[in-house]
């Protein structure tokens, strides 16, 4: 299920993406955690570090292998208790239980057929003890919708030892199938601003509209404890929220 081939990036990568609105929340909600935490989609481990930094011990899994690659090297010989595993969240299989399972930062849109949500969902249920916790967090559908206008914008300019990178984005809004699909830019200058290298990463990912999520979650199983529209557990607001925070129980 690699709908997005982040291996052509994973050097690039924690250059852009670096923001931290969502520590704070992670850490008060599973520092006193007693049992295994399971963190999906991981990355680079942008989100994984501060939580390990907090003693706070987890199963991290991502498909790129690249990817896993940093994060394994940004955390060598810091005696971190972490297990990092190559797998696709869609053949999610660990023989263990866990009291807190994750997915965060909008990547469980990356799943991008129903029917496959709903089959992520059941092996997330079932690898959950009896009461056990599932926080998925994601773009208000509203709110995300707005950004993919077709139009290419710049991202941002970064500097990685003498070069630098600028990143430009497309995206584009189907209705009819819900996905929100386009591409990356990756152009990379020498010291001296001679165009070195230029980097495309297609990406494709799902619209996850609230009331279709909350029947696949009814479905599976799961309830709804809370609903937030950020990190700051602030209110949901359909027209003004940026996020969806969900914070689900899993119910034998």
């Amino acid at each position: 299920m690699k709908t997005i081939n982040y291996d052509i990036i994973s050097d690039l990568y924690d250059l852009y993406v670096n923001t931290q609105y969502d520590v704070s929340f992670y850490i008060n909600e599973l520092k006193n955690v007693k049992g295994k935490i399971l963190e999906l989609m991981c990355g680079t481990g942008r989100l994984s570090i501060p939580l390990l930094e907090h003693n706070i011990e987890l199963t991290c899994i991502d498909y790129s292998e690249d990817m896993l690659k940093v994060f394994k090297n940004k955390i060598k010989d810091k005696g971190y208790k972490v297990k990092i595993v190559k797998m696709d969240v869609a053949e999610l299989c660990l023989c263990e239980e866990y009291a807190v399972i994750f997915i965060p930062f909008n990547s469980f849109s990356e799943i991008i057929t129903e029917d496959k949500q709903k089959s992520v969902l059941s092996k997330i249920y079932k690898h959950l003890s009896n009461d056990g916790k599932f926080i998925c967090t994601m773009y208000n559908p509203q709110y995300r919708v707005k950004l993919a206008d077709g139009v290419l914008r710049t991202l941002g300019e970064y500097t990685k030892e003498d070069k630098t990178i600028i990143v430009k984005y497309l995206n584009k809004y189907d209705v009819y199938n819900k996905t929100i699909s386009g591409y990356q830019l990756y152009e990379i200058y020498d010291y001296k601003n001679k165009l070195e290298e230029k980097r495309k990463m297609e990406i494709n990912f799902r619209v996850v509209e609230k009331n279709d999520f909350e029947e696949m979650l009814k479905v599976v199983g799961f309830k709804i404890i809370n609903i937030y529209g950020n990190y700051d557990y602030s209110k949901y607001e359909s027209t003004n929220s940026k996020y969806l925070v969900y914070d689900l129980k899993k119910v034998v």
